[in-house]
């Protein structure tokens, strides 16, 4: 049986989506626990706007990370990167290319 590949930022979306929307459930229901013990009451449609206003930045956060990661932004900024005058390693070259 063939494996279906899946568009690797398609994949980004769907995931990211998914975890968004457990985020929204799990943010929702914290919203109307913890707001009111800090004195803000507000009816569950408004603590639902509000929820979807933090997903919207939350999910286009995710997917950018996401795709900056996929480019290679990891590699770039955190991958050991070889030291480029090496006296050592350019004296065993030049050593090399004379024998």
């Amino acid at each position: 049986m063939k494996k279906k590949i899946i568009d690797p930022k398609r994949k980004s979306l769907i995931e990211s989506g998914f975890n968004i929307i457990l985020g929204f459930s799990i943010n929702l229901m914290a919203n109307v626990i913890i707001f009111p013990l800090f004195g803000m009451n507000a009816s569950l449609k408004t603590f639902g706007i509000i929820g979807v206003i933090f997903t919207c930045i939350s999910l286009i956060r995710t997917y950018c990370i996401r795709r900056l990661f996929a480019k290679g932004i990891y590699e770039t900024l955190f991958a050991k990167k070889e030291v480029k005058n090496d006296k050592r390693k350019k004296w065993k070259t030049i050593k090399s290319k004379k024998d």
